[in-house]
């Protein structure tokens, strides 16, 4: 499992936008193969910023599912 916090900071480069959509070629790689997987948990304060990243056509993770983490989970990462 990869954590990545503030998120939404990747968009601000072209840089991190490239490795937004890197972790999601890695991520998907792995996923098919023979391996365990890898999951990948976007976090940041502003879940429209999140959204974004799920639900625009043109972001690294469009179509990806977007799951609300429960509270406790939450605060922990914060």
């Amino acid at each position: 499992m990869l954590i990545i916090d503030n998120v939404q900071r990747a968009q601000d480069t072209a840089e991190g936008k490239a490795t937004l959509y890197a972790l999601k070629a890695a991520r998907d790689e792995i996923n098919s193969s023979k391996h365990q997987g890898l999951r990948v948990v976007l976090v940041g304060p502003h879940e429209g910023h999140l959204r974004m990243l799920c639900c625009e056509n043109d972001q690294a993770f469009f179509a990806t599912p977007m799951m609300n983490l429960p509270r406790q989970v939450a605060s922990a990462i914060d």
